[in-house]
């Protein structure tokens, strides 16, 4: 909720949710409103005008703290997909040395280590976007 006080007047806008695009209509319909009531000081509207903007300060800083979550979030995701896969192929060194030694395709070895991956990320994501894109309980 934005508050503007002039004098002994005061004007609240509240909005729903975050919506900064909002911020030209608004200003555009404050203008409007000061031009049919005479009764408010001429000096009023540059000062709505240069807060208008900083009360959307907040949700920007949210916007901005939840990216950089999700970044962080993904690159964690992605070591440790890393992890998992290096354990996994280290584990079965000897496995792929045989399977090359009776000969094997290297796009064959290759497609059966990236499979293994894939079927992870397939079961984090199964698992993972219905947590994710459930409503908040």
């Amino acid at each position: 909720m934005a508050a503007f006080h002039a004098g002994g007047a005061r004007l609240s806008v509240r909005r729903e949710g975050i919506d900064v695009a909002a911020a030209p209509r608004l200003t555009t319909a404050l203008r409007q409103w000061m031009e049919h009531d005479s009764g408010y000081p001429s000096n009023w509207m540059p000062e709505v005008i240069r807060m208008l903007p900083m009360s959307f300060d907040q949700e920007r800083a949210v916007a901005s703290l939840a990216g950089l979550f999700g970044i962080v979030a993904l690159a964690l995701a992605a070591v440790g997909l890393y992890g998992v896969t290096a354990y996994t192929l280290a584990q079965r060194t000897n496995e792929i040395g045989i399977r090359m030694a009776l000969g094997a395709d290297h796009g064959k070895v290759i497609d059966l280590v990236l499979r293994g991956a894939f079927k992870r990320v397939v079961a984090g994501l199964i698992l993972g976007l219905p947590l994710a894109l459930a409503p908040d309980a």
